[in-house]
């Protein structure tokens, strides 16, 4: 009897080992919902292309209202022009916009549709395809160029996507201040962003 339960249990593991292998080699493993009406969050980016590295230390133009957390009404600090703080947090929530490919590019192929998420510099676009996200599309920008300037109607080499209508994109960002005080904007341009230095220079008078 224990030599079948242990062979019963062998077949099993054999059978989930399986299930789990063909799942990692399909094309469609982590695939998940995606929807133009549902944003995605990206923590690493900010908007212009920059990376969040770039956007970590930042002074008020004017009177700056903070929250208690993203969405919040509830406000926790005002920062006073000149104020200097540090960013601790970025979330850039972006409404994808979604593109049909309607002429084969490698790796698209007719039929097939991805998600364009945010512009990354040097003319990378960030892009949700097949439950994956990349960065390594520099060629879309070009074809979105010749959809928007030239009389695309027909599915050619140069015309090969149709983009749906531009998502949207909402940027909101923690800040730290010199008391140690944490709070949420959805107002970054209401800031300049500095080198480090100057937030550790004001914050330590």
């Amino acid at each position: 009897m224990m030599r079948a339960l242990v062979a019963s249990l062998s077949a099993v593991a054999w059978l989930m080992a399986t299930v789990n292998d063909a799942q990692a080699r399909s094309p469609e493993a982590g695939r998940r919902v995606i929807s133009p009406n549902v944003p995605i969050v990206l923590t690493d980016l900010v908007p212009g292309g920059r990376t969040s590295n770039d956007y970590s230390c930042i002074t008020a133009r004017q009177s700056v209202d903070l929250y208690a957390r993203r969405d919040s009404s509830v406000v926790v600090a005002i920062l006073k022009t000149g104020d200097a703080v540090r960013v601790t947090k970025h979330e850039l929530h972006v409404w994808p916009t979604e593109v049909a490919v309607v002429f084969s590019h490698p790796p698209f192929k007719v039929g097939d549709k991805f998600y364009l998420l945010a512009y990354e510099e040097e003319n990378f676009r960030r892009v949700w395809f097949r439950g994956a996200i990349d960065s390594r599309y520099e060629f879309i920008d070009e074809a979105l160029s010749m959809q928007a300037e030239a009389n695309c109607t027909k599915a050619t080499k140069a015309c090969w996507l149709r983009a749906g209508a531009e998502g949207h994109q909402s940027w909101w960002i923690e800040v730290r201040l010199s008391t140690n005080e944490v709070g949420w904007t959805n107002r970054p341009d209401l800031f300049t962003d500095h080198e480090e230095a100057v937030c550790s220079n004001k914050n330590s008078k």
